[in-house]
């Protein structure tokens, strides 16, 4: 086979159906397509690759033919773990050449990363994250330096060229535009890779390759060597931890991009993944506009991504990358300093530019201090979300003392049969009372039941009771038990309210005290009180007033009346806890994070 130089000098295998059984499609090119068979012979799937109609082996081998037997014989001598292995070479009796090789299960990573934002991101053994992806991109790496060991060049390195075998393999695929350098004199080929076919269209100064991952010399036309290789490899590494390209996807458009230059630091593209800084000068040094400032070679590019994966961070670029940070967190808070209309954007800034500088330099003594000023300084503003929570925990404390109100009410029924007990003067106002009581309870219930107590209902339950608590003035008159029912309603409002509804609080509760005893004064009720002889007689206006009967309840009355509003105070002081311990468990996981740090800060006299 030392004299094979092109595809017509392979003979015709005649025993091609024999051996050959076809199966699936698994893709087609512009330089025909690819198919699974079975070799019966011995007794395997492989992945067949034919010439196309427009490249038979009749054409010149300067066109297809003669670029297909050298992709197939190049990629046969490549002899690495992630570089495809060919089996067999010839031409089929129907005239059109043919290669087999290894079949590769599994999907592009071209497939991975367009569904990487999906549900349906799969390969057997989960779906690849962050990690997986950059250690497969490592082995590539290795990959392309060997091939560059070689004198190769692939030229066309792009995620969909890129398989992820099932099984934790990675290859590289298509080297049909692949460079050979020694044809342009430069060396550096081994002896095994002698023989080649010509170089047919790949020529210098052709266009061979994919925009928005070729290098700018690609497309300029210019002499490629291994730095191309390097800045398709920086594009791919780009797109793996960003999820989107590096140029735009329109050819002209990535054209364009390409030779303009485009900023390709993650952290400043997409600064909202917190890409490690480390990255950030892999692809700024990989994806270098000019060749020189690139990597010397991929296995440099792959050393400094195994580093990175392997832990290692360059303290000098996180300290100077810190105090960065920390320059425009200061610049944020003098200008809060001034009261600006954009406190809150200015507070995000800051405490974000913080958490940055203390992720890159936990050790950071400025940071820390700039942390306890944003942690204790009090905003003239509260942030969208600070308000959110706020209303949110409004209204469940509002639901909360809905509930309350409720269990209240139902103690409050017992008025009635007490009354009845003590026997009625007017039927009409104990069926009033009993009536207003059913009428609220059925009002609470059903705000209860709400999920959600605004402001409006919680303004209807004031009301509501209110308006009962002047009825139970017709039971006693305005001065006698009414008043400290009314202030334990007044109390208990008042915790669970805000600052701005107050004034109706205390409003509603002095007209519910003064209001009866105005409208005895109008006529509009009998009187409850007489004062006879220096003493106050209390008039048995609605129910009777037997001498042990209204004692007993009068006592009870008074016995709960007093130790109702330490109930309510009992419920405040929780709350209180519980706040005051969430607010000690913050600082103290916050002061955690730097705890050797904030023990060493000078503290102020």
């Amino acid at each position: 086979m030392s004299g094979v130089r092109t595809l017509q000098d392979l003979p015709i295998n005649d025993r091609f159906d024999e051996r050959y059984e076809p199966r699936e499609l698994l893709g087609t090119g512009a330089s025909g397509e690819v198919r699974a068979y079975y070799d019966r012979w011995m007794g395997r799937e492989v992945a067949l690759k034919v010439l196309g109609e427009d490249t038979a082996p009749g054409s010149s081998p300067h066109t297809g033919g003669g670029r297909f037997f050298r992709e197939a014989r190049l990629q046969g001598q490549l002899e690495h773990p992630a570089v495809v292995p060919v089996h067999e070479c010839g031409i089929r009796p129907d005239g059109h050449g043919y290669f087999t090789m290894k079949l590769v299960r599994g999907q592009t990573l071209g497939s991975v990363l367009d569904r990487s934002t999906g549900a349906s991101s799969r390969v057997r053994g989960g779906a690849p994250g962050r990690r997986r992806l950059l250690e497969a991109f490592l082995r590539m790496c290795l990959a392309v330096d060997f091939a560059h060991s070689h004198g190769i060049v692939h030229r066309d390195l792009k995620p969909s060229n890129i398989m992820l075998g099932d099984f934790g393999e990675v290859y590289l695929l298509d080297w049909g535009v692949s460079k050979v350098l020694d044809e342009e004199g430069s060396g550096c080929i081994s002896v095994r890779l002698q023989g080649l076919p010509p170089v047919d269209a790949t020529e210098q100064g052709s266009w061979m390759g994919t925009p928005g991952y070729m290098a700018p010399e690609q497309i300029e036309g210019r002499s490629v060597a291994e730095q191309a290789d390097i800045y398709s490899l920086g594009a791919i590494l780009f797109e793996i931890l960003t999820g989107e390209s590096l140029h735009p996807k329109r050819r002209a458009d990535a054209v364009q991009s390409t030779l303009d230059g485009v900023e390709a630091r993650p952290s400043v593209r997409r600064p909202d993944l917190g890409i490690e800084p480390e990255l950030d000068r892999i692809l700024q040094r990989a994806t270098a506009r000019k060749p020189e400032d690139r990597y010397p070679s991929a296995r440099a590019l792959a050393n400094d991504t195994e580093a990175f994966l392997d832990g290692e961070r360059d303290s000098t670029l996180r300290q100077q990358l810190a105090a960065i940070h920390l320059t425009q967190a200061r610049g944020a808070m003098r200008q809060m300093a001034e009261k600006p209309k954009d406190e809150v954007a200015l507070q995000r800034e800051a405490l974000r530019n913080v958490g940055h500088a203390l992720a890159l330099d936990p050790s950071n003594p400025d940071a820390v201090d700039l942390l306890g000023q944003l942690m204790v300084r009090e905003p003239s503003e509260d942030p969208p979300e600070v308000r959110r929570a706020i209303a949110a925990s409004g209204a469940a404390m509002r639901h909360g003392a809905a509930r309350i109100l409720l269990r209240r009410a139902f103690i409050w029924l017992l008025c009635v049969p007490v009354a009845l007990w003590l026997g009625a003067h007017s039927w009409a106002a104990v069926g009033l009372v009993a009536t207003a009581l059913l009428v609220t309870v059925g009002i609470m219930a059903y705000v209860c039941w709400r999920p959600a107590v605004g402001y409006t209902a919680g303004l209807a339950l004031l009301v509501l009771t209110s308006l009962l608590f002047m009825c139970f003035g017709g039971l006693f008159g305005p001065f006698v038990i009414v008043a400290g029912v009314v202030a334990t309603n007044t109390i208990f409002f008042t915790l669970y309210s805000d600052p701005p509804h107050r004034k109706y609080i205390l409003l509603a509760g002095v007209l519910t005290l003064v209001a009866p005893y105005f409208a005895e004064l109008a006529g509009w009720l009998p009187r409850s009180t007489a004062f006879v002889d220096g003493t106050i007689v209390i008039l048995p206006r609605v129910v009777k007033y037997p001498p042990v009967g209204t004692q007993i309840v009068l006592l009870t009355m008074h016995a709960l009346l007093g130790v109702a509003p330490a109930f309510v105070a009992f419920g405040l002081r929780d709350q209180l806890v519980r706040a005051e311990r969430q607010l000690s468990l913050a600082a103290w996981r916050m002061g955690q994070m730097v705890t050797d740090l904030w023990q060493d800060r000078p503290r102020a006299a």
